[in-house]
């Protein structure tokens, strides 16, 4: 409802955006922020009613209306390659950023004359610009050599061994950086793509994996040209392996048993199955922690698989494979959800 009455007075709408802020609870895990150019106060009184009642409402000020923003990425649309080439880059693309009531521009490089020409056409306040790569396509060669960009359920070695990489992940924090996930008791350090020998990814920020924690979780930062949304499909030998990208994050407690998930493991590959139950926690014994608030699914798993990406749907981000259940000598995945990894690190899963 709050976005319908934004298309109908786009006049002072500054966008809206969805978040889930830090040590939320059951009864507050959703934040609707809208964004006016106008006066906060008196559209807070007009939209409050238009909020569900357990959801926190933040009003901004912004300088942008979403309507101009839109405009300048259609003209973008239109002129964009011809407008960078006369100032001496190349232009891939650009896309309103409602978070910063900004429009935020890729281009192959960017100069203090990249930057003086964009101001002066569409506004110093309306758009960023930022170094990025062409558009490639949705294909990765194998789990082993798959980027950059970085995608999902690709292998990746460090020091401590080999794992898997997770889902794309952004906006740390209110700040504007870039990384991915992957499982934190695979251990900090240097990631690699492939193995020890291949391209380095980057190097670990948060390594989260301890006693009574509800997610099993790390971050790798990585550069903003190798950033991805999309994630590797298929089998563990694919050669080359279709990805796909993230388009929705699950929220707080909103899956249950029964619903159908998919593991993207570099040892397994993708393997589907079901949640068998969503508030499962157990002892590691050999590494001396208890982990809660886990999902135990149906699906078999292999070692090297920790970190994957697991999906509900082909574009929603569920979680992240962890450990397995024994259970008459077949090894049943368990993963922590991706609201528990998302609210333990402060980042949020890449949806661009």
């Amino acid at each position: 409802l709050a976005r319908a009455y934004g298309r109908t007075h786009p006049e002072t709408w500054g966008g809206m955006w969805l978040t889930y802020p830090a040590a939320s609870t059951i009864e507050d895990v959703l934040q609707v922020n809208v964004g006016t150019t106008d006066d906060v106060a008196a559209l807070r009184r007009t939209i409050t009613d238009l909020i569900p009642g357990n959801v926190h409402l933040v009003v901004q000020q912004v300088a942008n209306r979403q309507a101009d923003l839109d405009a300048i990425v259609d003209q973008l649309a239109l002129r964009g390659t011809d407008f960078f080439a006369r100032v001496g880059t190349t232009y891939y693309g650009a896309g309103t950023t409602i978070k910063d009531n900004i429009v935020e521009i890729d281009v192959s490089a960017v100069t203090p004359e990249v930057n003086s020409a964009v101001a002066q056409e569409f506004g110093a306040g309306a758009v960023r610009v930022v170094a990025g790569l062409p558009a490639v396509a949705d294909v990765c060669n194998s789990r082993v050599d798959c980027g950059p960009p970085w995608a999902g359920g690709m292998w990746i070695a460090s020091a401590a061994g080999a794992c898997t990489a997770g889902f794309g992940i952004s906006y740390y924090n209110g700040i504007w950086s870039y990384g991915m996930f992957t499982a934190g008791h695979c251990g900090g350090g240097t990631w690699h793509e492939g193995t020890l020998n291949g391209t380095v990814i980057g190097t670990s920020s948060q390594v989260h994996f301890g006693n009574n924690l509800p997610a099993d979780v790390q971050v790798i930062p990585i550069a903003s040209t190798a950033h991805y949304n999309k994630y590797a499909d298929g089998a563990t030998d694919c050669s080359p392996c279709t990805l796909r990208a993230i388009t929705v994050t699950q929220g707080h407690d909103a899956d249950g048993a029964g619903d159908g998930v998919c593991n993207h493991g570099a040892a397994s590959g993708t393997q589907c199955g079901s949640i068998a139950q969503t508030n499962y926690s157990f002892p590691w014994t050999e590494k001396g922690v208890t982990l809660i608030h886990q999902r135990r699914a149906t699906y078999t798993r292999n070692a090297g698989d920790s970190g994957g990406p697991v999906t509900s749907a082909a574009n929603t981000a569920v979680g992240s494979h962890t450990h397995y259940k024994d259970i008459g000598g077949v090894r049943y995945a368990v993963y922590s959800h991706i609201w528990e990894m998302e609210n333990l690190t402060g980042w949020d899963v890449s949806h661009s």
